[in-house]
């Protein structure tokens, strides 16, 4: 499988819990929470300022980032981030001129068959 894939805990999660999964200690909670699109603003803006790149790269694609905290993402993990962040709905054209001429560039992973 490729992709992101919304754990059924983490889908039917309560606002409570949601909070309290953003606030873990555990990155990888982080991460899989981030893969919602359904955040508040204020808890997909935590998660975008997330020290760990791999929570950065599964809320890039979120709609509602700025271009600010888009460029923010790449400055702080660089190509860990850049297709992720190409990706986003609200990327602007200045911004996606700079993605692809990013040093280094964004390595690709190809997806296994099933």
């Amino acid at each position: 499988m490729c992709g992101p894939v919304l754990l059924p805990r983490i889908a039917s999660a309560f606002e409570a819990e949601v909070t309290a999964l953003a606030a873990s200690a555990i990155p990888a909670v982080r991460m899989l929470l981030a893969h919602r699109r359904d955040l508040s603003p204020e808890i997909r803006d935590a998660l975008a300022d997330d020290p760990d790149a791999k929570v950065v790269k599964s809320i890039a694609p979120h709609p509602g980032l700025s271009e600010a905290q888009l460029r923010a993402m790449v400055t702080r993990h660089g190509a860990r981030v850049l297709a992720k962040v190409a990706v986003n709905p609200d990327a602007t054209a200045q911004l996606l001129q700079d993605l692809a001429l990013h040093r280094p560039p964004v390595q690709t992973r190809r997806c296994r068959s099933a």
